[in-house]
């Protein structure tokens, strides 16, 4: 038989029985070893232990310590970083027959740096050591308190610590005398993941961290202890589940939830309660305030930002529709009972009047706002020295009235057209008085802008007042690659330098700088701190308020295609586990694709989408990118979910296997 004319001459017989087949082979052998020809058995996903799991057990096997009746003040029990969370810090146990308290003593590497502290009285004794310096010996001991004074010494202990972690940063320099800085220390709150939260002394020595990334601010709480976000994600970039009521072991007393999530920022009010930044991801993000019943963590009262601006106006030229007002920081009031929110993204602040549900003005550049909200709502400038505020990140109300902010600067302007590098960036930290009889507003104070790009801060960064003229300014976003300080947020750098992160705080009293620290990385916050004042520890396990957010189910179409292998291939990197009430799925993924897990429950099957659109993640900082991809996050809580389910996902339009089975309660 005559071969065709459409079929080349090297297809021939040996083509045919000898090279054809073992192509198949080789790519039989090929999709084995990346995907598997049978179909594995379904498995359970096993429950993976989280933070608060390993503080249950701690707390259990502390208080039966306490209760043993074997120790005393003279042979007390003593465990390191017993909550595995601050390994610069120890707990005391013992018992005494009568209530007593003791003073301990924390020797420093210099009689200046030495602390004396007095503990609570108690006759079951949970005593914290704090301050320890890391791969130091350190030298505590246990006096009786006489009136305040050390008395007899009880015990002594040596305690050796490791090393710090390699994401704990010691200053490249500390400036400040012991006479105005005492015993105090700065804590500063990381902006990343590759960061962890420290504490440095006057003397510029680390004495404390957190071996675990918490979110954003934290605060101190009228009762001595603090307030931070959790270490719990329940969405990319940086949402957390709710906040801790923590001390400085690490130890969670509380845990807060919040249906929308935490981000950025928190207040106490006096009644206790806290206001928070929060969301309700009904298509926009950010622009949520909730009240939060501190006895109860019910969401009491909510604001919605979108209620007393409107997110089509004051928009820089790049800013996303979910992402329109980017709420930085939050301030309350009670005297007047006003919120005080800023909008990074709309270069303002807005005080609410809560009482009557009105916008008292706006603080904030009027550009590209219409004629009758500028002429409402907005301040008019006195002064040739007075200068907007933009990209702002830290707003509070001052005693008097006046209000005081961290203006980023992001190019000074709403036109980003504008060339940061011939314009010259700067950060600063200003105070605005404010006549709401006139509609006026002066600029009062400003320090930040005489240091130009070495101060200058795209992102991060917070104010904080101490009395009058004594103020804190930190800078804690800066960027310098070896041709010069970046004049854009990092996030926009294109270019093939790497560059270096550093911070400054500084203190100005009566308009010279008495305090200044420097940091080879970024930090959101600067918070000081007296850590020996009113230190106290609890014993109890920890307490949960509110209640999770039922998960939001996808419920529109989905675009299938055709999936021929469907085992999920290993290059999205799934993390698929279960803790003790949610279970969380993460993957990485090219930016905008769309991926979706699927719940499967006999023939029913609940969707969850997961968060990629650029839109959504610019113009934030805090995401895990490597190039173009983002591993990012999908949590099905507990609440509202219960019997075994099927794991799936759907990656544009792919349906795959994970041959996971979850168990919800």
């Amino acid at each position: 038989m005559k071969r065709p004319e459409w079929i080349p001459k090297w297809v021939n017989e040996t083509f045919l029985l000898v090279v054809m087949p073992a192509i198949v082979v080789v790519l039989l052998i090929t999709g084995f070893m990346i995907y598997g020809f049978q179909k594995p058995a379904w498995t359970s996903i096993e429950s993976k232990t989280v933070l608060l799991d390993t503080q249950q057990e701690t707390n259990a096997m502390l208080i039966d310590v306490a209760m043993s009746e074997t120790y005393s003040v003279d042979q007390p029990y003593f465990i390191i970083d017993p909550y595995k969370m601050s390994p610069l810090s120890g707990l005391f146990i013992f018992k005494t027959d009568e209530l007593d308290s003791f003073i301990i003593e924390v020797e420093g590497k210099t009689p200046e740096a030495t602390v004396q502290y007095v503990s609570e009285v108690a006759s079951v004794h949970y005593i914290p050591v704090i301050g320890l310096y890391p791969d130091y010996e350190n030298v505590v001991h246990i006096y009786d308190n006489d009136d305040g004074v050390a008395g007899a010494l009880r015990f002594t202990r040596t305690i050796w610590t490791e090393p710090v972690d390699e994401y704990v940063f010691a200053p490249d320099e500390v400036t400040t005398t012991t006479d105005y800085f005492g015993q105090d220390w700065m804590l500063l709150m990381p902006s990343d993941q590759e960061t962890l939260p420290v504490a440095i002394d006057a003397f510029g020595d680390v004495r404390w961290y957190y071996s675990t990334p918490l979110g954003f601010s934290m605060k101190q709480l009228e009762n001595g202890y603090f307030m931070v976000g959790s270490s719990r994600m329940i969405g990319s970039p940086y949402y957390r589940d709710g906040l801790y009521e923590i001390d400085l072991l690490g130890k969670v007393i509380s845990h807060y939830y919040i249906p929308g999530g935490y981000h950025h920022d928190f207040v106490e009010m006096p009644s206790g309660n806290i206001l928070a930044l929060s969301n309700d991801f009904d298509e926009t993000v950010e622009d949520i305030v909730v009240e939060i019943d501190r006895s109860t963590g019910m969401i009491v009262n909510q604001w919605d930002m979108s209620d007393y601006v409107s997110p089509t106006m004051g928009q820089r030229s790049n800013n996303s529709e979910v992402d329109w007002f980017h709420a930085t920081s939050i301030d309350y009031d009670p005297v007047a009972n006003r919120l005080l929110v800023a909008g990074r993204n709309q270069d303002i602040v807005l005080c609410i009047d809560l009482t009557s549900d009105e916008l008292v003005y706006i603080i904030g550049d009027p550009t590209n706002w219409d004629e009758d909200v500028v002429t409402d709502d907005f301040l008019t400038p006195i002064g040739a020295s007075f200068e907007w505020s933009y990209a702002i990140h830290s707003a509070l109300f001052l005693p008097d009235g006046q209000v005081m902010l961290f203006d980023n600067g992001l190019h000074h302007s709403k036109d980003l057209l504008i060339d940061p590098l011939t314009y010259g960036n700067y950060s600063r930290g200003v105070v605005y008085a404010i006549d709401e009889t006139t509609r006026e507003i002066t600029q009062v104070f400003s320090y930040g802008s005489e240091r130009l790009s070495t101060f200058y801060s795209p992102f991060n960064s917070n104010v904080a007042y101490y009395g009058e003229n004594h103020y804190l300014v930190h800078s804690g976003g800066i960027s310098q690659t070896s041709q010069g300080y970046l004049n854009i947020p990092p996030s926009e750098y294109d270019g093939e330098l790497s560059f270096t992160k550093s911070s400054i705080t500084v203190e100005v009293q009566d308009d010279v700088v008495v305090y200044e620290l420097q940091m080879p990385a970024h930090y959101d916050q600067a918070l000081r701190i007296q850590p020996y004042d009113n230190i106290q520890h609890q014993s109890r396990l920890v307490k949960f308020y509110g209640e999770q957010q039922v998960s939001f189910l996808y419920e529109q179409d989905i675009d299938r295609r055709i999936t021929i292998l469907q085992t999920l291939p290993p290059t999205y990197e799934l993390l698929i586990y279960k803790e003790f009430d949610r279970f969380v799925v993460s993957g990485v993924f090219e930016d905008n694709q769309e991926v979706y897990l699927e719940l499967q429950q006999g023939e029913q099957s609940y969707y969850y989408a997961m968060p990629l659109s650029q839109s959504i993640r610019y113009p934030l900082y805090h995401q895990e990118v490597d190039g173009e991809n983002l591993r990012t996050i999908v949590t099905v809580n507990e609440i509202d979910v219960s019997g075994r389910f099927d794991v799936f996902v759907i990656i544009d339009g792919h349906r795959y296997h994970t041959y996971k089975q979850v168990t919800f309660k």
